[in-house]
């Protein structure tokens, strides 16, 4: 779920200025990936005394949530799925739209990091090395098939609790296929 509601702010010193949408969406991502729960932007606008445009405040974190061919598997669409509320506020002030999101994930950083280690060890014993695109999807789909345990009451429903706890609903199945696939080089 996505709220929106324009807050007066004023803006302060921060590393966390851009000057592109881009630098923006990038910034969002990541600080999303990295399950922060708080975080403040600036984007420098050229349209002075404006605040932004429904527009802009859709596409930075519709972006910040797209799946792309580049993006890692931790991001794109696992990032999409995890997000299970997303709110934010903005502004306008000294030349720069300001925005504060407050994010809700389905797991933790904590969970995130054990995930990461489980999913490395997991990979690591994995071995894709000349296997066809047909052979890794294989491999993938067999792993997770032979491995994790499908919740019939829909309480578990991640990537953490399908590799961390071998359980998990179609999301967790989807979110792991999704990493491993984006991980061996697969396009998904």
């Amino acid at each position: 779920m996505i709220l929106c509601t324009p807050k007066q702010v004023q803006a302060e010193e921060t590393n966390n200025k851009f000057s592109t949408m881009e630098e923006a969406v990038n910034y969002l991502s990541q600080a999303m990936v990295e399950r922060q729960e708080n975080v403040r932007f600036y984007l420098r606008t050229r349209v002075i005394g404006s605040t932004p445009t429904q527009e802009i405040t859709d596409a930075i974190h519709l972006n910040a949530l797209a799946h792309t061919e580049e993006c890692s598997g931790q991001a794109g669409d696992t990032l999409y799925w995890s997000v299970n509320r997303l709110n934010y506020v903005y502004d306008w002030a000294n030349g720069y739209y300001i925005f504060d999101y407050t994010i809700k994930y389905d797991t933790t950083y904590a969970q995130e990091q054990e995930l990461t280690k489980k999913y490395n060890e997991v990979m690591a014993g994995m071995n894709f090395n000349g296997k066809s695109e047909y052979e890794k999807v294989k491999m993938i789909h067999d792993y997770l098939c032979d491995n994790i345990n499908y919740d019939d009451f829909y309480k578990k429903n991640s990537a953490y609790h399908g590799l961390c706890e071998g359980i998990s609903a179609c999301e967790g199945y989807a979110m792991l296929f999704y990493r491993m696939c984006k991980d061996v080089d697969l396009s998904v």
